[in-house]
């Protein structure tokens, strides 16, 4: 007669189990399966993981993501989501590569009509060049 033991009980993911889920997102990413390295990052995020070496590889994995889709709106989705992943991991930690995909996300998610929006509103000649009409000091 088979005896029934109690289910385990969940426990909180442990450094050991993080390490791995980045080795097995990395292999993913390098294997050009970006789509599947978001999945494994998301399916750590619904375990309750978040480690900011995680929302990074996120991150960079939505980047490709956005960068091989066909459709602008896609694209932007995928940015958004990258950003999101990026800016969550700075909260978690200042390193180099928490900023450095944070940067790219930004860079990525920003419109090219919007570029300059923020510099021209404090110094409205900013960009102004011989072609604009304005008058320029000769150099």
């Amino acid at each position: 007669m088979a005896t029934l033991l109690p289910a385990a009980e969940p426990r909180a993911p442990g450094p050991e189990d993080v390490a791995s889920v980045i080795a097995m997102v990395d292999s993913l990413y390098f294997a050009q399966d970006p789509a599947a390295s978001i999945a494994a990052c998301s399916t750590a995020f619904a375990r309750g993981v978040d480690d900011s070496r995680l929302r990074w590889r996120a991150a960079r994995a939505t980047i490709a993501l956005g960068m091989l889709s066909d459709d602008a709106e896609s694209r932007t989705t995928f940015y958004d989501a990258a950003l999101g992943h990026a800016r969550r991991a700075v909260e978690l930690s200042r390193g180099i590569d928490e900023r450095y995909w944070l940067a790219a996300a930004a860079g990525r998610r920003a419109r090219p009509d919007q570029l300059l929006l923020g510099v021209r509103r404090r110094h409205p000649d900013a960009g102004a060049g011989p072609a604009d009409g304005i008058a320029h000091p000769a150099a």
